[in-house]
């Protein structure tokens, strides 16, 4: 186990091209880039698509999608919330463009379909991939804690995933998927190793070390 790297693809597909917003059956159509909450009065809690005011998260709001409002969402500007969770019965997109995407505990994904654009992400606690069918960004991936990816498919759209935690707590990159990683950038020098490995990865690009971090490419068990 451990990060193997392994040559470059010298072709590229076709560009991803954004879908339209659509509205949930018998819903209202949500305004590009919107997320609507079920309860105005509890703005803890918000759901794409769903009745009530419309209007971008706030850092105090998780940003959930389901099935029950399984609605396709565009961005259109810069997004902050508390928490993103694609759930298992999401089958949207959500599609990122050129905007930039704070999450300030987990990304939590699930389901449906998280398209990548241009503008950086950054993701305070742990980053689980389950069962979505993500495209990175074509910037950069911000991590404060884990990567884990158990299912669904991580596609790295030729950007930068950085490991930048300051927990003082190695930072993992775990789950039993094999990711294949474009550019990796570690700048983590809280802890000793700052990244650790734990499974199979590969990296198809390069790896860039800060000053004085340490990572460890074959994980907790030398494997």
């Amino acid at each position: 186990e451990g990060l193997r790297a392994v040559r470059r693809p010298t072709s590229r597909g076709a560009p991803l091209r954004p879908s339209r917003a659509r509205a949930p059956s018998g819903g209202p159509t949500p305004r590009r880039g919107s997320f609507r909450p079920t309860d105005p009065a509890q703005r803890s809690r918000t759901r794409a698509g769903g009745p009530g005011g419309s209007g971008v998260p706030t850092s105090i709001d998780a940003a959930i999608f389901d099935a029950a409002m399984d609605a396709s969402v565009t961005l259109d500007m810069d997004a902050v919330m508390k928490s993103l969770n694609l759930e298992a019965g999401y089958t949207g997109t959500l599609t990122q463009g050129v905007n930039d995407i704070t999450i300030n505990t987990t990304a939590t994904l699930a389901g449906g379909t998280f398209t990548g654009g241009t503008g950086d992400i950054a993701v305070e606690d742990d980053f689980e991939l389950s069962g979505t069918t993500f495209t990175s960004t074509s910037g950069t991936l911000d991590l404060k804690e884990d990567f884990i990816h158990t299912s669904g498919t991580f596609a790295h759209n030729n950007g930068t995933v950085k490991f930048s935690g300051a927990s003082g707590i190695p930072q993992e990159i775990a789950g039993s998927s094999t990711t294949n990683f474009n550019d990796i950038l570690v700048t983590n020098v809280s802890s000793t190793p700052g990244v650790r490995v734990q499974s199979n990865k590969n990296l198809q690009g390069v790896l860039t070390l800060g000053s004085n971090v340490v990572f460890d490419a074959d994980g907790s068990t030398n494997s």
